[in-house]
């Protein structure tokens, strides 16, 4: 995976450095790998699309299949704030061909246009980065409108799902807990319903990693699980669970590994009953 840091502070070698990272992994593989700050995925989307430059770069970008992205910031006027600290936002409608996305101690708010890569991202990695509400955040935006005399049940989520090929997700140290929206939320009538994040996920996902975070509750823990009908792996190691009495029926039969190491779990009712592990 090509790494390019911000040390070249003019945006000119910045793109001459990235066209140099990406042309030279063109013909080694068609799956390239690139790391970039979040505040140079900032600039990037800023830059006039008139030069020449550019019209180069824009024909690389999409070989870029694997993007991990960091919090270190890129030295320009638009990615600082008044107090001096870093407020980049990262424009997915750079990379139209996106499978593995890696936020690595980046805040997930900071994604925007994240409908850009619904349908290619396959592997989704959340790592160190402090997510106060899952179900508002751009990644899981679940909400559905409705009216007072509708005739549909208001708590009804739609079955579309928000990415379509998606088949791994991990939230690792993201502090996870059980006010962080990971069982959706009910609202007064009238306003918006949020379902619980995890059901619109894809139906091919197959792995699903939460570990290092402070879930608490089975309720939390199985939240929306129930849709994912072809999980086979969950991890929720490393939490605070005591017991998940009603595993058995919130997890599909097709779910062959749960782990649970590390957690407090002093009960095995419910889970000496699936019988697929």
């Amino acid at each position: 995976m090509a790494t390019v840091s911000e040390t070249a502070s003019d945006g000119i070698q910045l793109i001459d450095r990235l066209i140099d990272a990406l042309g030279n992994r063109i013909g080694i593989d068609n799956a390239s790998g690139i790391t970039l700050p979040a505040g140079v995925v900032q600039y990037l989307a800023e830059h006039p699309r008139d030069t020449d430059q550019w019209q180069l770069l824009q024909s690389l970008l999409p070989h870029a299949t694997h993007l991990r992205i960091t919090p270190e910031p890129f030295p320009s006027p638009e990615s600082t704030t008044k107090n001096g600290q870093q407020a980049s936002t990262v424009d997915l409608r750079i990379f139209t061909h996106l499978n593995v996305l890696w936020l690595d101690r980046v805040p997930i708010d900071w994604l925007v246009h994240c409908e850009a890569v619904c349908r290619t991202l396959q592997v989704l990695r959340v790592t160190q980065s402090c997510i106060f509400d899952l179900s508002a955040s751009p990644l899981f935006s679940t909400t559905t409108d409705y009216k007072r005399n509708d005739e549909l049940d208001p708590l009804a989520t739609t079955d579309q799902s928000l990415y379509t090929a998606l088949t791994h997700v991990r939230l690792s140290h993201c502090c996870l807990g059980e006010e962080s929206g990971l069982r959706g939320k009910r609202r007064r009538q009238g306003e918006r319903i949020v379902s619980a994040p995890f059901t619109r996920l894809s139906q091919s996902l197959q792995s699903l990693c939460l570990s290092h975070n402070e879930i608490c509750t089975e309720r939390t823990a199985l939240a929306g699980l129930q849709s994912l009908l072809h999980l086979t792996k969950l991890d929720l190691s490393h939490n605070q669970l005591t017991k998940l009495p009603r595993a058995h029926v919130k997890l599909q039969r097709s779910l062959r590994i749960l782990i649970l190491s590390h957690d407090n779990i002093d009960s095995v009712e419910g889970l000496y009953r699936l019988a697929t592990l």
